[in-house]
C-alpha cells in the first residue's frame, strides 16, 4: 500500500512539475511582442487553466500524503498501554469536577 502511494505520489509531483513548465512557456510566449488579440486571449485561458490544475493536482498530493502518514500512524504501536492511557484520564476528571463543586458551594 505504501509503494502505491509513493508512486501516485511521485506521479502528482512530476504532473505539477509539468505544469509549472508549461506555465513558463505560456508566460514567455505572452510577453512576446506581436501576439493577436486572440492568441492573447487564448493563451490568457492556457495560462488560468494551468495555474488552476497545478493547485487541484498540489491539493492532490497533499491529500495523498495525508492518507499514507494517517496509514502509517495506525500501523505504528502506540506508545502508551491502554491501561496507562486511562489511569491518566481517570483521574483528571474528578480533580476538575471536585475543585468546581467546592467553588460552586463557597459562593452561594
Amino acid at each position: 500500500v505504501n509503494m502505491e502511494s509513493l508512486i501516485t505520489e511521485e506521479a502528482l509531483e512530476q504532473q505539477i512539475q509539468q505544469c509549472k513548465s508549461q506555465l513558463c512557456v505560456v508566460n514567455q510566449r505572452l510577453e512576446s511582442a506581436g501576439l493577436s488579440a486572440s492568441d492573447k486571449s487564448s493563451l490568457g485561458q492556457l495560462k488560468e487553466d494551468l495555474l488552476q490544475l497545478v493547485q487541484l493536482t498540489e491539493e492532490s498530493l497533499l491529500e495523498v500524503k495525508k492518507q499514507s502518514l494517517l496509514r502509517s500512524l495506525q500501523l505504528e504501536p502506540p506508545h502508551t498501554s491502554a491501561s496507562e492511557q486511562h489511569a491518566a484520564t481517570a483521574h483528571e476528571p474528578p480533580t476538575q469536577q471536585g475543585s468546581e463543586g467546592r467553588g460552586r458551594g463557597r459562593q452561594e
